[in-house]
This record gives structure tokens, C-alpha cells and sequence, in this order.
């Protein structure tokens, strides 16, 4: 053509320009820049651009040219990135956005319509919550608003290339040449930089450098304000996916603890921002509820990793002391206490709104997360030194969780957008708030800590009202019951952090039990007001089939089961199931029944049952799921067979006769296999008629298979190794069902124990083992108990008790506290000797189990007599002497509360000579004389003899020497000294009769020098006046006069007034007076005062 001439590398085959752009592109500019000297290298590129860009892909031209080129190519795209006014500005950010993709004129107005919303602002504090905000984009419009941008291609490819290529280090060298400095990436640091008011710019070069250049990372986390821009996205890194949990959380480790140590404390405010932004980043993802559940194993893989992830950056922060480097300062000192005021006040600030402006009401649950961590973190023992840090701003954040809380929970009405007018509006909220979210909180902290305020009633008791109303379709009314469901799931989520097996340190047992009381009463209360439908009354049934049908593939919404559950940890079980039932709900009695481990309740639940007519009540249902859910769930207890049946005919008569449904003969024909099985019959599983069924899923039973199914349960027993056959042939065709492997590892174990072959146990092991590995731990939920009850049995046949010991340990109470566990655990001790061990196991059993006057259970019952065969008298023999061989103190600990009940060993003595002088009392009277005074000793000393003696102690010879004031030798008025086992004296009586002022004063002097033990003595003083009235006016002397006047030895004098103990002691309003005196020397001295003539 002319003077000119070209060669056509595009749309031609083979395609020349996807093998030579690179190059070409890269001697293109190298041309550019050798026949245009003088001219501009951003004019340069621009004509190079308008060459290249023309056609899809991007080269790489940098691989072609020098190295002088290239630094002029990247100073160039650089100078054209960061000078584009279209980047510039947040505010029409997603207008510009929106309109390069759409054009059409309803999208326009769409457009505005949304942007006249407010949903899609930009926060530019600064860069991190730039992208953060940014990024939101996308999640609201589930979809790709940034990566469609055909008007900035050009720019994206710029910044492509400056991600590529630019220099991870550069040397620069000042005028003087003395100095040199080297700097990383300067180009994207210098354009993250200026991003503060370029969103898109931020998105772009973050979503390069994941790609491509991840080893920016670093050198972004040490550069002043951009430290915590890379954690956004560190999770979005192109990592080996067989290594990518194990990488990924080195790269948090190594990330976190780079930020620590670049952080500057004296910049105490930004270092506690940058820690909070950490923690968003961290756990970003962390309360997100799966759409799709069907891979669980994953979803549980994915949050143990996030776990672990929380874990190690969590621990960091904590351990992370305040002068790593600098061996001047405490090792004892942390970074965390330092910035706990601003970390606080960071969270506390922090302004976490609903994803979409609709009127959706969700929890601010990382707000929330995050000062749950803090308040924990605020107890730890490590931080003791550093408390004065702490104290003030825990005190604020525990005030304000609660406030926090009770706002969401009590809102009534919010602002939000008509999309459909196109304006703001005032309306009642949609209640969005999911409960599994709830159990991401460790409420513990704050509640514990909010009790300690005094505000735990604000906190149980939110303000949602329930009105009046004619009917229970009424919209307010629904948004509160929807809030109510969700503070009962927060409920029961504290109650289940209460059951902690070790006591978070500085938490005190006794607080903790009375918040559990608290939490128990005020759902027992919530249940009694809205266990049903009372519209009139203001009362709404919270857990009816419409509202807990929907999250049937879930225990984790489902709130009523939940509550069944959560009553196995009751402390006051009877009042919660007689509340739920007076419903006379048969359903929610069906579920109790099935999450429920006491026998006592169980077994008080079928009584309530078995009283209800079943019939009436499903005609009171106008649904068809919740009568077939009736139908499914009696058919699980052989004890209802009756009320089965009946439900069957109701079945047959009123839903079958209905309507045309598959499904139906399904139901009915698994309810009359279930019936013939509880009748053992094997005659009446061959007669239920199989329904036709046209099509079932691949997973499903055939129908032929069912009656399979229920003749092996019922050959499990009578005959194993048929059942053993049935079952492992289900599997095989059914290798998903947990269910048939755990039956046949039951099958067999019976025929292990007919077959007395040991061997056979460790086959039924090895083949639950083998099968186990196809199925989803999610599948076998509800089996687990039997699972475990199987494997502890082969384990107790084979003698690994350890083992089996260990499997024990792992369930929780009460899966423990299931008959069939207790009895293979107690023969497991039993078979190891352990017979103390058993006992206090089915003591526990004893407690747990027992439901109001449902006492006797037949299983406890049995337990009990597999101990009383066991000839173990060498064994009692040996714990009755190691018991009575134990010093005083020591010993009066184990006794039984009811013996006495104090465990301070003077108390306990003291309550004795009580005792024994109230049994003198008793006999006093019937004695007709006593001829000489010193018998009323001999009396004490034979009771208080008859009582201790057993435990190997007495009261030992009595000194008849002491002299009281008389002049005279008194043998009446001597000590009864108290010994234990080996006659040593522990504490010492001083018996005298009261006489007067003087007498009483010198035994109260002389009682010092009786024994060298100087704790505590007891005065025992028999008073013989003739009326009650003259024995109130000696006791009043004796404490008022003669104690204050005595002189007693020096060093021993008495310290303020005596205390009266009657109270303390239980003899209120008794023949017996007691008090207390404390002296200088610490010694205690009690002073029993008996009206030996109490007769009115």
C-alpha cells in the first residue's frame, strides 16, 4: 500500500499474535523511545497503548526490553495511573461503576434509586476501611460490579504491569553520595498511598498483587499507614490446596507477629485501631451461615481451621510483651494491657450496620465477638501485675455489651429504604438474626461479668411485648415472638458455657451456679408464659410445628429441641416439664421424650402420654405435616404401641382418605413395620402391605429393604449371626447409613457373648472402624451414644478398661448418665476392684436420674446389688482404717454433713460438748437425785464418750487437781480433755458449776495453763438456777460482766466483746447459750452455758 506495509497478526491461523505480543510489544517500545527523543514517556505510552491494547490479552512487554526501558515504562504508567482524573473522588465511585456495565435507561434509574439508598458509600478514613467497604459491594449484589469495567481496561492493565515488574528493592543515593537508602516497591506503596481517595485504584492493585505478587505482603505490613491493609485479603492468596490450611495459618502467624513488632506503643491510639482491624480480618468470615450444608465434612474442616487460625493470632496479641527486645524492663509486662482503654474504645465506636438498608435487624456479632475476647482476656492471671490497665474499660465494655444487646433486642421499629417509592420510611423491622450465629460468642465473659455489675435481671429480662390480640396472625406481634426465639437461644447458649469443666480463673463456682439458677428460672418462666397460643391473653406459642418445621434439617435453629436437651443439665427439672406439660402438646411431650437421659423423666413423660388421647388431639391439627410428624415420632417407643395404633387408624381415616399421596402409604407403612416390630413378630413384619412408590432417591431404602432392616433388629438378639448377615448386606448396598453398621457391630457382639469368642469383639471393632470412614460426622449425631455404648462394651469384654475409660470421659453428662453406659462402666470398675469408684457413680446416677417421688429405678436398683455381691471386705477394711487413721481435722471433712456439719475442728468439738449437754437435758429430769455436783461431769463425759469413741477418739483422764475459788479441793470442777487416736489432747473442756462472779473468773484464767495447744478451749458451765428467768440473768452477767472484767494471762487478754453463736450453732430459743470470746494470742475461747433446771 504505498509507502507502507504490514503484517496482519491477528485473526489469522495459526494465531501469531497470542505466541509473538510479547515481544512484539516489548521491541515496539523499545522503538518508541529510540526515534522520539525529546518527546514525553507518558505520551510515548500512550501511543504505545492505543497499538497494543486493540485486541484481547495482555502482553508482557517488559520481558523484551532493557533495563533503562523498563524503569521508563513503569515511571510512565505510573505518572498515568496516579494522574487520571477518573479514578479521583468516593462519592460517584459506584455511579461510575454501574453506568460503564449498563446503559439502558431503567438501569439508570435503578442506579439512582440505589444510590439514593445509601447502601453503596464508601468509608475513606482510611485505606483499609476503603476496601473493606469497597468489597461490601460485591457481597450485597452477589455479583461482579468491579471486574466489568471496559472504560478503565486500559488503566487496569497499567496497573497490571506496575504489580508485575515494579522492583522489589531500590537503591537511591542522595546528592552528597554519603547516604544510600533502599526502598521496596516504591511505585504501588506510593500509589497505595494516594489510594485514600481512588477506590478503584486500591481494589485494583490488591487484586493484582493476590495473583501475582504476594511477596508485596510483607513489605505492605511495616509501611506506615497501610500495616493492615494486606490481612483483608491475606485468606485470598493463591496457596497448594492439599497445604493450604497449614500454609495459610504460617502466613497469619508470620503476618501477625511482623505487624506486632512494627507497631509503635507511644502511638498507643493507631496501634489499638490497627490490633481491632487485625480482628475484623481475622474473623470476617467467621459468622457466616452456609446456603448449601451438603458437604459437612468440609464445613467442619473449614471452621476447625478457622479455629486453630483464631487460636495462634489471638495468642499472639495476648503473649505479645510490651519490650520484646529491651531486657531493662519486666518481662511480666504485656502489650495488650497497655492498649486495652484504646482497644476498647475502638470497639466500642466501631459502627457495624446491616448489610442491606431494608429494615433487616441483625446482631452487631463481631462487635459483640470482640469485646467478649477483651472482657475474657481481662481475667487472665497473666495480666495480674497490669490490672490498673484494665479494670476501668472492662467495667465500660461489660456496660455497654449489655446496652448493646438490650437495643437490638428491644427495637420496635427502624428506618429503612422503599425501594418501590424510592424514599425513607419508618416501619417494623425484618428479624434476620440466625441462632447458630449466636454460639460464635463466648457469653460467659460478659454475663458472668454483668452479674457482677448487678444487672443480670436487665440482661434476662429484655422489654418485647406481646399484645392482645383477637387472633395470632398478627405482624407485631410475629416480630416479637421472632425476637423472643432468638434472646432463648442466647439463653440457652450461656447456659451451655456455664457447664465449663474447668472454672475460668477469678470466676467463682457459687456465682456461677446462681447465674444458672437464674438463666433456668427465667426460661421456665418464658415457657410457662408463650408455651402456646393465647392471643387474648397476650401469650403466643414460641415453639409451634409452623415455627420449628422450617429448621428440621438443623438441631441447631430448632429451639424447641434445644430446650429438650438443654433440661438434661437442669438442677430443677420437675418444674420446666410440668410446665411444658400443662400444653398438652403431644409433639413438644414427643420431643422432650427424645432428648431427655433422665429415666425419671422419661419415664414420667410416657405416663403424661399415655394419659392424652391421641386422637382428639390430631384433629385439632389443620396441617398434614405436623399430623404425619406425630404419626413418625410416636412410632419410636415400643411403651406407646397403643397410642401408635390409634394414630395409625387417624392416619388411615382422615389423611389417606383425603388425598392422593405416595408418600403417605410411606409413612404408614413404616409406622405398621415399627408396631409389628415391638410386638416381635415376625409374622406381623411380613404382612404390612408395601406400598407402591414410583420413584426414590438414590440414597433411599427400597421398600423391600425395610422389612429387611426390621427383621435384622429382630434377630439381633435371638439370632446374631442372621442379623450380623442382614445388616452387612444393607451396608454394602447402603454404604452411607451409620445406622446399619452400628447394628451390626451390635449383632456381632451378641454373638461374641453367645459364642464366648473374644475374637469375634475385636472383628465387630475393626469392622465399625472400616465402615466409619465413609460417613459424615454430622450423620452419626444422634447414634453417637449407641456408637459409644457399643465400642465401651467390646472394649470392657477385652479388658481395655483404660480405653474404654477414656470413651467415657468424652461424652457429655448426660450421655454419660444413660443406663446401658452407667452398667458397663460400673462392671468395668467392678472387674478392676474399684468398688469405690462404682459407688460414687451410681450415686451420681441416683441424683441425676431421679424425677419428683419417681425414686426407685429398677436399673439404679440393680447397680446397687452387683456392689453388695462383691466380697471386698480386705478393700473396706483398708479404706475404714486409712479414713479413722487421719488426724482430727482431716477426718471430720469426710464425715457426713448430717453428723454434725461444721468443718473447723474447735466448731466441731464444741458442737460435741453442745450435743452431749443437750442429751444431758434430756435424761436430767428423769434422774430423781444427783447426790454429788462432780456427776453432772460424769455425764457429759459418758455422752460426749458414746459419740466420738467411734472414731477412734475419747475423752481422756481427767485432772482432779485444779482448784476452784471455794478454797476447797472440787473433783466436780475438772477439765475433760479431748484426744484423738494416738492420746495426744487436741482441745480441752473446762467444766464448772456457775456460782459467782469470782469462781468463773478462775477457771476462766486457769483454762491457759492446762495444755500447751493454745487454739481454742471450751467453757462447759452448769447453771443450777430455779427458774428460766434466773438462768437469763446469770448467762447476761457472765457475758456482760465477769468476761469483759477478767485478767486473763498476759498476752491473752480478750479482744472487744464476746459473740453470741447460739444461731450458728442451731439452739436458738434453748435450755443451752453460747458465745465466743477472741483474745490477743489468736485463741478462741467458746463458753456453753446450760440451764440444768429448765422446767417452766
Amino acid at each position: 500500500m504505498g509507502n507502507f506495509w504490514g503484517i496482519n497478526f491477528r485473526n489469522t491461523e495459526p494465531n501469531y499474535w497470542a505466541a509473538l505480543m510479547d515481544k512484539t510489544s516489548g521491541l515496539l517500545w523499545e522503538v518508541l523511545l529510540s526515534k522520539n527523543h525529546g518527546v514525553d514517556d507518558k505520551q510515548l505510552l500512550s501511543i504505545w497503548l492505543s497499538k497494543i491494547l486493540v485486541s484481547p490479552g495482555w502482553p508482557q512487554p517488559l520481558l523484551f526490553t532493557t533495563r533503562q526501558s523498563t524503569i521508563r515504562f513503569l515511571n510512565a504508567a505510573f505518572e498515568l495511573v496516579i494522574n487520571e482524573p477518573d479514578i479521583d473522588g468516593i462519592e460517584n465511585e459506584f455511579a461510575k461503576v454501574c453506568m460503564d456495565e449498563w446503559a439502558g435507561h431503567s438501569t439508570l434509574q435503578s442506579i439512582e434509586t440505589t444510590i439514593k439508598s445509601g447502601e453503596f458509600t464508601l468509608n475513606g478514613s482510611d485505606i483499609f476501611e476503603l476496601l473493606t467497604s469497597f468489597n461490601t459491594w460485591e457481597e450485597k449484589a452477589n455479583r461482579t460490579y468491579l471486574y466489568n469495567q471496559g472504560s478503565r481496561k486500559t488503566l487496569a492493565f497499567l496497573v497490571y504491569t506496575l504489580v508485575n515488574y515494579d522492583s522489589e528493592s531500590n537503591n537511591e543515593v542522595t546528592t552528597d553520595s554519603a547516604i544510600r537508602t533502599v526502598t521496596h516497591f516504591h511505585r504501588l506503596i506510593s500509589l497505595l498511598h494516594a489510594s485514600n481517595s481512588k477506590p478503584y485504584l486500591v481494589w485494583e492493585i490488591t487484586r493484582f498483587i493476590i495473583l501475582y505478587r504476594p511477596e508485596v505482603i510483607p513489605y505492605l505490613i511495616i509501611e506506615p499507614g497501610l500495616k493492615t491493609l494486606s490481612f483483608i485479603f491475606l485468606d485470598d492468596i493463591n496457596l497448594f490446596r492439599e497445604q493450604k490450611s497449614v500454609l495459610n495459618l504460617e502466613l497469619w502467624n508470620k503476618s501477625t507477629s511482623l505487624l506486632l513488632h512494627s507497631l509503635s506503643v507511644e502511638e498507643s491510639q493507631a496501634a489499638a485501631k490497627m490490633i481491632f482491624q487485625l480482628y475484623r480480618s481475622l474473623n470476617k468470615n467467621k459468622y457466616e451461615i452456609p446456603y448449601n450444608r451438603s458437604n459437612k465434612k468440609l464445613e467442619i474442616e473449614t471452621k476447625e481451621n478457622h479455629d486453630k487460625k483464631e487460636s495462634v493470632v489471638l495468642g499472639l496479641i495476648e503473649n505479645y510483651k510490651l519490650y520484646p527486645n529491651q531486657h531493662m524492663h519486666t518481662q511480666d509486662e504485656f502489650l495488650l494491657p497497655t492498649l486495652y482503654e484504646d482497644l476498647s474504645a475502638a470497639i466500642i465506636n466501631y459502627s457495624s450496620k446491616p448489610l442491606y438498608f431494608n429494615g433487616t435487624v441483625q446482631f452487631p456479632i463481631i462487635q459483640w465477638d470482640a469485646m467478649s475476647w477483651l472482657l475474657r482476656a481481662s481475667t487472665y492471671w497473666k495480666y495480674n501485675s497490669q490490672k490498673f490497665l484494665i479494670k476501668d474499660s472492662a467495667d465500660r465494655l461489660t456496660s455497654e455489651f449489655l446496652n448493646r444487646y438490650l437495643e437490638s433486642i428491644e427495637v420496635t421499629e427502624i428506618n429503612k429504604f422503599n425501594q418501590f417509592e424510592g424514599k425513607e420510611e419508618i416501619g417494623i423491622p425484618l428479624w434476620s438474626e440466625k441462632i447458630e450465629r449466636l454460639q460464635f460468642i463466648d457469653w460467659i465473659y460478659p454475663i458472668y461479668l454483668i452479674n457482677t455489675q448487678g444487672n443480670l435481671n436487665m440482661f434476662l429480662s429484655p422489654r418485647i411485648a406481646i399484645e392482645r390480640t383477637p387472633d395470632k396472625y398478627h405482624k407485631k406481634n410475629s416480630f416479637s415472638a421472632d425476637k423472643l426465639r432468638t434472646h432463648i437461644g442466647v439463653l440457652l447458649q450461656v447456659l451451655r458455657k456455664l457447664l465449663l469443666p474447668v472454672i475460668p480463673y477469678s470466676f467463682q463456682k457459687d456465682q456461677l451456679k446462681s447465674i444458672k439458677n437464674k438463666i433456668e428460672k427465667q426460661l421456665i418462666d418464658l415457657l410457662r408464659m408463650h408455651i402456646k397460643d393465647l392471643p387474648k391473653q397476650g401469650r403466643i406459642d414460641l415453639f409451634s410445628y409452623n415455627k420449628e418445621w422450617q429448621y428440621q434439617t438443623t438441631d441447631i435453629e430448632a429451639l424447641f429441641p434445644q430446650i429438650a436437651r438443654a433440661i438434661n443439665w437442669f438442677s430443677e427439672k420437675d418444674a420446666v416439664i410440668n410446665v411444658i406439660s400443662e400444653s398438652g402438646d403431644i409433639n413438644k411431650l414427643l420431643t422432650l421424650l427424645e432428648h431427655v437421659k433422665s429415666e425419671g423423666v422419661k419415664q414420667n413423660l410416657l405416663d403424661k402420654i399415655k394419659e392424652l388421647d391421641v386422637q382428639s388431639f390430631l384433629e385439632t391439627y389443620n396441617w398434614i405435616p405436623e399430623v404425619q410428624n406425630t404419626v413418625s415420632n410416636l412410632s419410636k417407643y415400643p411403651e406407646l404401641i397403643t397410642q401408635i395404633e390409634q394414630a395409625i387408624v387417624f392416619w388411615k381415616q382422615r389423611i389417606m382418605t383425603s388425598r392422593e399421596d405416595p408418600t403417605y402409604n410411606l409413612v404408614l407403612y413404616k409406622a405398621e413395620l415399627l408396631v409389628a416390630y415391638f410386638k416381635k413378630s415376625e409374622q406381623l413384619i411380613d404382612a404390612v402391605i408395601e406400598p407402591k412408590v414410583s420413584f426414590h432417591g438414590q440414597k433411599e431404602l427400597q421398600i423391600k429393604d425395610y422389612k429387611k432392616f426390621y427383621k435384622g433388629l429382630l434377630y439381633i438378639l435371638s439370632k446374631p449371626a442372621d442379623s450380623h448377615s442382614i445388616f452387612n448386606s444393607l451396608l454394602n448396598q447402603y454404604p452411607s447409613y451409620p445406622s446399619f453398621a452400628l447394628n451390626r457391630m451390635v449383632a456381632k457382639i451378641n454373638l461374641a457373648i453367645s459364642a464366648k469368642d473374644n475374637n469375634l469383639y475385636q472383628e465387630a471393632l475393626e469392622e465399625w472402624k472400616e465402615a466409619a470412614k465413609e460417613f459424615e460426622t454430622d450423620a452419626m449425631g444422634s447414634l453417637n451414644p449407641k456408637i459409644s455404648e457399643s465400642i465401651m462394651t467390646i472394649l470392657c469384654k477385652t479388658g481395655e478398661h483404660e480405653a474404654l475409660h477414656e470413651t467415657y470421659r468424652n461424652l457429655d453428662l448426660p450421655d454419660r448418665m444413660r443406663p446401658t453406659i452407667l452398667e458397663i462402666l460400673v462392671d468395668s470398675l467392678l472387674t478392676q476392684n474399684k468398688v469405690s469408684e462404682a459407688l460414687q457413680i451410681i450415686s451420681a446416677a441416683k441424683t441425676y436420674h431421679q424425677f419428683s417421688d419417681i425414686l426407685d429405678l429398677q436399673f439404679v436398683i440393680d447397680l446397687e446389688k452387683s456392689i453388695t455381691t462383691i466380697d471386698n471386705v480386705e478393700e473396706l477394711k483398708h479404706y475404714y482404717n486409712r479414713i479413722f487413721m487421719s488426724e482430727p481435722g482431716k477426718l471430720i471433712r469426710i464425715f457426713p454433713e448430717n453428723l454434725n456439719g461444721r468443718v473447723d475442728l474447735s466448731e466441731f468439738m464444741v458442737k460435741e460438748i453442745i450435743l452431749a449437754a443437750d442429751k444431758l437435758l434430756d435424761k436430767i429430769m428423769s434422774i430423781s437425785e444427783i447426790a454429788s455436783e462432780d456427776k453432772y461431769n460424769d455425764l457429759i463425759e459418758l455422752a460426749l464418750d458414746a459419740r466420738i469413741n467411734p472414731w477412734g477418739w475419747q475423752v481422756g483422764p481427767q485432772s482432779r487437781a485444779a482448784f476452784s475459788g471455794t478454797g476447797g479441793k472440787q473433783p466436780g470442777e475438772r477439765d475433760l480433755p479431748i484426744m484423738n487416736q494416738f492420746k495426744r489432747t487436741f482441745m480441752v473442756c473446762e467444766a464448772f458449776i456457775y456460782r459467782d462472779s469470782k469462781t468463773a473468773k478462775d477457771h476462766l484464767k486457769k483454762v491457759f495453763n492446762y495444755h500447751h495447744n493454745r487454739n481454742s478451749f471450751c467453757m462447759l458451765i452448769y447453771d443450777l438456777s430455779k427458774n428460766v428467768k434466773g438462768f437469763q440473768k446469770h448467762w447476761q452477767h457472765y457475758v456482760e460482766k465477769i468476761l469483759p472484767s477478767t485478767s486473763f494471762p498476759l498476752g491473752h487478754e480478750i479482744k472487744g466483746s464476746a459473740k453470741d453463736v447460739c444461731k450458728d450453732f442451731g439452739f436458738e430459743n434453748s435450755a443451752i447459750k453460747i458465745c465466743s470470746s477472741e483474745h490477743q494470742s489468736g485463741t478462741l475461747l467458746y463458753h456453753v452455758f446450760i440451764n440444768l433446771n429448765y422446767k417452766l
